[in-house]
C-alpha cells in the first residue's frame, strides 16, 4: 500500500487538537511537530505501508484563481505559532527520507489526485491521509480515504461501501478531475 498525506490538512489538524503549550526548552511550539509524526507513527504501525508520500500547497496562486479571482480570498492567514513549525517539519521528515512533493500552480489535492491515479494504474493500493472531503471524489476500488475527522485521533476510513452508506448515493466516477500535467 501507498501512503498519500495532505500535509496541510494534517498539520492543521494537529495544530488545533494538540495544546499550543507544548513546546521545547526554548519556546519553539511543537504541537504540529508532534501531532503529524504522531499520525505518521499510527500510519506505519496500523497499514504497514511500502511507501509514504506528503504533498503540499506552495504559497502562491494556483490556476483555479484564474478561474475564479475570488478563491480562498477570505482564508485568514495560518497563526505564527502554527507557521514557525513548518519548516521545522520539514526537515524532519526529510531526514526520515519521505518524499515531500509539492507543484506550483497546484494544490496539494491536485498532486494527491494525479499521484493516485498513477499508483492505481500500477494496481497499487492507496490510502490518501486528510482531513478535506473534496478527496472522496478520489475513491476507487484502490484508492480510500483515511479522513481525520476530529483532531488527529478520530478517522474514518472511507471507502466506496462507507461513502455510500454515508451519504446515500454511489460516488460517480464521472466527476471530473485535474491532473497535475507534472507527473
Amino acid at each position: 500500500m501507498i501512503v498519500l498525506i495532505d500535509g496541510f490538512s494534517v498539520a492543521f489538524r494537529a495544530f488545533y487538537a494538540l495544546p499550543e503549550t507544548l513546546m521545547t526548552s526554548t519556546g519553539t511550539p511543537t504541537n504540529v511537530i508532534h501531532g503529524f509524526l504522531s499520525m505518521i507513527n499510527k500510519v506505519v504501525n496500523d497499514y504497514d505501508p511500502k511507501q509514504i508520500i506528503i504533498t503540499w500547497d506552495l504559497p502562491g496562486k494556483t490556476f483555479r484563481n484564474d478561474i475564479y479571482k475570488e478563491y480562498k480570498a477570505n482564508r485568514s492567514p495560518a497563526p505564527d505559532n502554527f507557521n514557525v513549525q513548518i519548516p521545522l517539519l520539514h526537515e524532519l521528515i526529510e531526514s526520515f527520507n519521505i518524499p515531500q512533493v509539492s507543484v506550483e500552480g497546484h494544490e496539494a489535492d491536485d498532486v494527491l489526485g494525479s499521484l493516485s491515479n498513477l499508483f492505481n494504474q500500477n494496481n497499487e493500493n492507496v490510502l490518501i491521509v486528510t482531513g478535506d472531503r473534496d478527496t472522496f471524489q478520489l475513491i476507487s476500488k484502490n484508492t480510500k480515504i483515511l479522513y481525520t475527522k476530529k483532531g488527529i485521533s478520530e478517522i474514518d476510513i472511507v471507502d466506496e461501501k462507507f461513502f455510500n452508506n454515508k451519504y446515500g448515493f454511489k460516488k460517480s466516477n464521472r466527476i471530473r478531475i485535474i491532473f497535475c500535467r507534472s507527473f
